[in-house]
């Protein structure tokens, strides 16, 4: 009786920390994760200058097409800014950005494309979001594993062989791994546990 009530004590201290896991990944899904400085040149019509970790490239942006188009002076000072973007902020807000996309397309070598950023955050917010609620609800529930192992199976596979979600951050690329692969080895030993300790009640109600 004591192994099946230190076996369920186990299973709701793995779900918590499930739960743990996986709000440090939603509430990283809001936080700055992509970032470079873009410039444009002081004559109007001319590429914007785009500074990256690998250097400087060019490219004429829409903005500055209008302007070549119409004459228009007023994008003739030159400016540099600061560009930030998180994977909600992006996703949610920003998804007609080809600026941002040309930079990752860059930085990764390969053609990015909207969806390749689409698919893997919505994975990642929505299971996140379920893993926090059924694991602080009911922690000893199976299902709050199985849930926790599609939300950590997904971080490692983005943060891991993603292209353009490795080059973001460092830092924060690397907390989201860890915490992935962290949360998957977690949501497996709960479910292994909470198997065990159903088996063993099984075993004891048929004895009692």
């Amino acid at each position: 009786m004591k192994t099946l009530e230190k076996m369920k004590k186990m299973t709701g201290r793995y779900g918590i920390a499930c739960a743990i896991f996986a709000f440090i990944l939603l509430v990283m899904q809001f936080l700055p994760y992509w970032s470079y400085t873009t410039g444009s040149y002081k004559e109007a019509g001319k590429p914007v200058t785009i500074e990256t970790s690998a250097g400087q490239w060019e490219f004429i942006t829409r903005d500055m097409l209008a302007a070549r188009r119409t004459g228009d002076e007023s994008v003739k000072a030159e400016e540099k800014v600061e560009k930030s973007y998180s994977p909600f902020s992006y996703v949610w807000n920003n998804f007609r950005d080809t600026e941002f996309l040309e930079y990752l397309s860059y930085e990764c070598n390969e053609v990015v494309n909207f969806s390749a950023l689409l698919t893997p955050n919505v994975i990642i917010l929505l299971s996140a979001l379920v893993t926090v609620l059924i694991n602080a609800i009911k922690c000893n529930s199976a299902l709050g594993a199985a849930v926790a192992m599609i939300c950590g199976g997904a971080g490692v596979v983005t943060f891991f062989l993603s292209a353009p979600f490795m080059t973001g951050n460092s830092v924060m690329w690397l907390i989201q791994l860890v915490s992935s692969i962290a949360l998957v080895l977690t949501a497996v030993l709960k479910l292994l546990t909470a198997i065990r300790a159903k088996e063993r009640q099984e075993v004891l109600d048929e004895l009692a």
